[in-house]
């Protein structure tokens, strides 16, 4: 490539200035050969199979050792003179190949056709060429440019079926930022194809992506006007052949964009001469009768099709219960009391973690007498409606809603009503609905491998993720791009990965390559007897580097993995354990007497081939170990799964609907403390491995996502496992509720912690963060520097500041290294000095930090920090009064240091408010004063101003102990960023902007 002219972007990025387009000006120009960028390996680059299909880039490429494609991470950077190496792997058929050919689909540079094994026959997809047209603005970074259409029988060996079509969208972004833009396009375009009676919608088909340039996933916008995406949807027959071309709908914050799609349209009027309308909607019933039985649907059915228009500016439209069919025993006041009832019901079973009422609403059975709901037919049919069905803003579609009827009634006995219009009433007509085109069914691709398969994929995948994060790996040709929602802001900042807290054990189990270099390690190593099953982990290896100490399965398991990266299989087996043998693990633990039976062992083939037993805690293997234990070589492989954390999520709600002074006085009460008529609705529950959790903190934050006309609040778990997010489908309705607080529940270690928490004035519940530390491991000396040193090198790397949400996880992080650190030093200490030996060894450490913002004008982040279980063991029989010295001592200082591990160490603990009391009964007087903020942060309006804020970085101090306890001395951990914002899934940016509300401590 030759030198030119080229943008350099504040990120580092730099393109071709020939290509930017738009206000968004950049840093500076330089005469320079530009950065090859591939936006999208899975969008770009396919594999040619037997001359008959084109295969996309596989998530399978995760599973390589040097991957090219990551989880959202598929772009691939290529600078002047370097070569990047790694590994793609593709899914093709299982059959003999004849043929395959790589193809490299680039609208800037030229394709690039590849053979690699006989006979390419022509080329790759072509690429349409379209004339320019003027590009429809999305947002204040994202414009969408239709290039052109075509219409198709089949994409490759895959026929769009009889009477339908393949509608392929050439189409052209236009960006501001170089950004991942975060959205399911599945969700947010549709194609309107206008008929006499309203526009029949149609949704993103699955095959493309599968296609070159579709554009089915979140993908990498590079600044500028040369982004090209393709879109496919089958379409009838008739309505291509009848010659309009329709729009592309695309589903933004304050209502829908349509982007036009060249050609003449037939001359079409809107509909008008409702049936029915009022608040905001409209319907037509166009006609309603018999349909034959359809498959997947049952009968006898009744269709009734109908145009539904939303009013222009009234928001998008669920249809709901918008349209019922009722009979003469319907009872307007028995179906308002049986509805409320119904409510109710649902709003109990979201409490729960697991929904107990299951698919109620897709039988198309109401409870309400003399009357029937839709059955869900959308996702089959594709002119099909139900009540999950939307309609855009100031849009009209037509579609067709069906009921299944008892088989004792016939159609004539029903009319077409609503619950929402009251003049909606037409009649039922014994005849069919006329027209074939609603019978036509989606056509739904093969999965190659199963839901089995991907399932065993990504436990595999969460596995590596949690590796590579733990070793700071990075992605051949990789770009630290930022995640944007569609309507976002070109925000300020970069991604920057958080070190995680284990990053000495890391560093650590990465240069250990041979069993032989892992000996002197164990020899180093505490062991202490944990309360569990022999093969029961309790730390991640990392985690066990990281403080020094372990179980004896956690050994194992360290001793298992440099086995296996060297290729050696191992089998988990048992040994039993003689007197003699308990009496060698007491002296190993320093402890009086060890109560073991059994213990864990790795049977494996060494070098040479001989058979060996590698026994835990001990580390030796069971020839050197006569007398000490006894084992059966024969016995089979033993898997026995860790201890995990129950997570619970829940909002705290008042439903809207009720008049406003009676609201108003609820809300009044709640604050009060009487919370008793509020609703609790459960947004996530899962489970996490304690082994998992060693590793890193989890961070949970809130979003407000845009999903079939509603806008729903969600809740986001970001772990050492991966992210793990309220369901599609699933959420807190936003024009049904007025969420009021939040209810953490965790269980761990056999007890529950629950902290429930209102939202004061002026706050919404996704300008709340948690960074929540369950089982996290303790750091000495050496861990902190090696923290330090980690985040020191990744402040290095980054090319800018970090983008907010970066900014939350290291400041949560930092937060609780802070707290870790000093009470890891003090808790050494004092164990040393009374002769105790202590351990979390049944009961991990569970901390909770949390940040928070109002979002009134003026309103400062608050950070807080909630000691949900900092408590430690004492192991053997140790002296009652050394005991009880320790945990008083430990109890004050966790007092003491828990609010010098807020940024700035200025926060107001438990100790420091007490201390301020007045002569007198200060625990009475407490218990009535207002409690003060731990940390109060920036003043200002929102975002913005944690994002202008200095200093940029956060630097508190901590007590390191010296081994004597005589010296101590104090040593930076400057981890946090001091910007912030809420989590996002790519959606809930879209409708505002939150804050992070302030709060109290509360301990």
């Amino acid at each position: 490539m030759p030198a030119q002219k080229v943008a350099i972007y504040p990120d580092g990025a730099n393109h071709p200035a020939a290509w930017v387009g738009g206000d968004d000006k950049p840093l500076r120009y330089e005469q320079r050969v530009p950065t090859y960028l591939i936006p999208d390996l899975q969008r770009h680059l396919f594999l040619r199979w037997n001359n008959q299909q084109s295969y996309p880039v596989s998530e399978l490429t995760w599973l390589a050792e040097e991957p090219l494609v990551l989880p959202g991470s598929n772009e691939l950077a290529l600078d002047a003179g370097r070569k990047v190496e790694g590994s793609l792997v593709f899914l093709v058929p299982s059959e003999v190949m004849q043929q395959a050919s790589l193809h490299l689909y680039d609208t800037n540079y030229g394709h690039l056709d590849i053979p690699i094994s006989g006979v390419l026959e022509g080329a790759g997809a072509s690429i349409e060429q379209l004339p320019e047209e003027v590009p429809v603005r999305l947002s204040d970074a994202f414009s969408l440019e239709v290039k052109g259409f075509r219409d198709v029988e089949r994409i490759d060996r895959i026929e769009a079926g009889d009477g339908a079509l393949f509608r392929i969208v050439d189409a052209l972004f236009s960006s501001r930022v170089q950004a991942l833009l975060d959205l399911q396009p599945v969700e947010r375009f549709r194609l309107a194809i206008p008929t006499t009676q309203g526009s029949r919608f149609f949704t993103l088909h699955e095959i493309t992506g599968r296609i070159p340039l579709g554009f089915y996933r979140p993908t990498l916008l590079a600044p500028g006007v040369r982004n090209p995406v393709r879109f496919v949807f089958r379409i009838p027959r008739a309505l291509a052949e009848a010659g309009a071309s329709g729009r592309l709908l695309v589903d933004v914050a304050g209502g829908m964009v349509a982007v036009p799609m060249g050609g003449a349209d037939p001359e079409t009027a809107p509909v008008r001469n409702f049936s029915a309308s009022g608040d905001g909607v409209a319907v037509k019933v166009l006609q309603a009768g018999r349909v034959e039985e359809i498959p997947g649907l049952g009968g006898p059915l009744v269709g009734v099709e109908v145009v539904v228009e939303a009013a222009k500016g009234a928001g998008h439209i669920r249809l709901g219960d918008l349209i019922v069919l009722k009979n003469r025993e319907f009872d307007p006041r028995e179906a308002a009391r049986r509805q409320e009832a119904l409510e109710r019901l649902w709003a109990e079973a979201a409490r729960l973690p697991t929904k107990t009422l299951g698919n109620f609403a897709a039988s198309g059975v109401s409870i309400v007498p003399g009357m029937l709901e839709p059955l869900v037919a959308e996702y089959l049919l594709p002119y099909g409606l139900d009540g999950e069905s939307v309609v855009f803003d100031g849009a009209q579609r037509r579609g067709v809603l069906f009921f299944a009827i008892p088989e004792e009634t016939e159609a004539g006995q029903w009319e077409v009503g609503s619950l929402s219009l009251a003049g909606l009433s037409q009649p039922v007509g014994e005849q069919e609905i006329t027209g074939s085109l609603e019978r036509m069914k989606r056509l739904t691709l093969e999965d190659p491998g199963g839901g089995w398969f991907w399932e065993q994929v990504g436990e595999v995948v969460s596995e590596l993720i949690v590796q590579r994060h733990q070793e700071g790996y990075r992605k051949p040709g990789g770009l630290r791009a930022k995640r944007v929602a569609l309507e976002a802001d070109s925000e300020r900042g970069e991604p920057v990965p958080a070190p995680a807290i284990t990053a000495l054990g890391s560093r650590r189990m990465k240069e250990i390559a041979t069993l032989a270099e892992l000996k002197p390690v164990f020899d180093a190593i505490r062991w202490l007897p944990m309360e569990a099953l022999p093969w029961q982990q309790r730390y991640a290896p990392e985690a066990v580097l990281t403080q020094g100490w372990g179980g004896a399965s956690d050994l194992a398991r360290i001793a298992e993995t440099v086995l296996n990266r060297n290729g050696i299989e191992t089998r988990r087996i048992l040994v039993e354990v003689t007197d003699r043998g308990r009496q060698a693990l007491a002296k190993r633990a320093g402890l009086p007497a060890v109560e073991k039976e059994q213990l864990p062992a790795l049977w494996y083939r060494d070098g040479e081939g001989r058979e060996q037993v590698l026994v835990a805690p001990f580390m030796r293997e069971a020839a050197d170990l006569s007398g000490l234990i006894l084992y059966d070589p024969g016995q089979g492989e033993l898997e026995e799964s860790a201890e995990k954390a129950h997570i619970n999520i829940r909002l705290l709600v008042k439903a809207k609907g009720r008049d406003r002074q009676r609201q108003a006085a609820d809300l009044a009460d709640a604050l009060a403390g009487d919370s008793d008529s509020l609703e609790e609705i459960n947004l996530l529950s899962t489970s996490i491995s304690l082994t998992d959790l060693s590793r890193d903190a989890v961070d949970i934050g809130y979003t407000k996502a845009a999903e079939n006309g509603r806008i729903l609040y969600r809740a986001v778990l970001d772990g050492p496992s991966g992210r793990i997010e309220t369901p599609q489908g699933e959420g807190i309705d936003s024009s049904k509720y007025q969420v009021v607080g939040e209810v953490l529940e965790i269980g761990v270690d056999y007890q529950t912690h629950n902290r429930r928490r209102l939202l004061g004035e002026g706050m919404d519940i996704t300008g709340v963060f948690h960074t929540l530390g369950i089982n996290l491991p303790d750091l000495g000396g050496d861990s902190v520097q090696a923290l330090q040193r980690a985040g020191e090198a990744a402040r290095r790397h980054a090319s800018g500041e970090p983008d907010t949400l970066s900014a939350l996880r290291w400041l949560g992080r930092n937060t609780l290294a802070r707290f870790i650190a000093a009470q890891s030093a003090y808790e050494k200490e004092f164990s040393d000095t009374l002769g105790l030996i202590t351990g979390r060894t049944g009961r991990g450490r569970v901390l909770l930090a949390t940040n928070r913002r109002a979002e009134t004008p003026g309103s400062p982040l608050i950070t807080t920090m909630d000691l949900l279980h900092p408590f430690n063991q004492i192991h053997g029989e140790a002296d009652p009064r050394a005991a009880s010295a320790f945990h008083i001592l430990s109890g004050i200082t966790a007092a003491r240091i828990e609010a010098e591990a807020v940024p700035g160490g200025g926060g107001d603990g438990a100790l420091r408010v007490l201390g301020k009391e007045p002569p007198g009964d200060a625990t009475d007087r407490h218990r009535r004063r207002k409690p003060r903020p731990v940390h109060r942060g920036p003043q200002g309006q929102g975002l913005s101003a944690i994002a202008s804020a200095a200093p940029r970085i956060y630097r508190a101090h901590y007590p390191i102990s010296q081994q004597t306890g005589a010296d101590r001395r104090t040593a930076p951990l400057g981890l946090a960023g001091d910007r912030a914002r809420k989590l996002s899934d790519g959606v809930g940016s879209r409708y505002r902007r939150p804050g992070i509300p302030g709060g109290e401590v509360r301990r």
